[in-house]
């Protein structure tokens, strides 16, 4: 008789979880992109910034480099480090958006504090040459 109960109450438990995902997806939709442009040079490039947030919890961040033709090459991806303040002992360090400087007219540098883990780094895009300052990869 309890073995019953527990398994029916299981049930319950369950289809009103899935209800209520089902629910928050339809809600919130599965993604959404937040667009920046962080930085431009006087020959026309620019970097922009794409962040994903996806539900629930998988978000990314893309940086693309805008070519003066106005077409998008991406040249970073990772996740940002989503508040963590410690983990596997390391310690989270700002800053936590990247930072973009201009070093030449063809050469770029990004400086991130602290991210989540690193998909795609590419030192060469559009001909401009690519250097990275990152402190701390929480999950390498």
């Amino acid at each position: 008789m309890i073995l019953k109960f527990a398994g029916g109450a299981f049930a319950v438990f369950f289809i009103l979880a899935v209800a209520a995902v089902i629910v928050l997806r339809l809600t919130f939709g599965p993604c959404q992109n937040y667009v920046e442009v962080l930085s431009k040079n006087a020959q026309g490039y620019a970097v922009r910034s794409t962040m994903e947030a996806c539900f629930p919890g998988s978000n990314a961040e893309r940086l693309e480099l805008i070519l003066p033709s106005g077409r998008a090459k991406r040249f970073m991806t990772y996740s940002p480090w989503g508040g963590v303040i410690s983990m596997n002992g390391k310690t989270s360090v700002p800053p936590y958006d990247p930072v973009v400087t201009w070093d030449a007219p063809d050469k770029l540098r990004i400086t991130i504090g602290t991210v989540g883990s690193i998909s795609e780094m590419k030192d060469l895009v559009g001909g401009i040459h690519v250097s990275y300052e990152i402190s701390v990869v929480l999950y390498p």
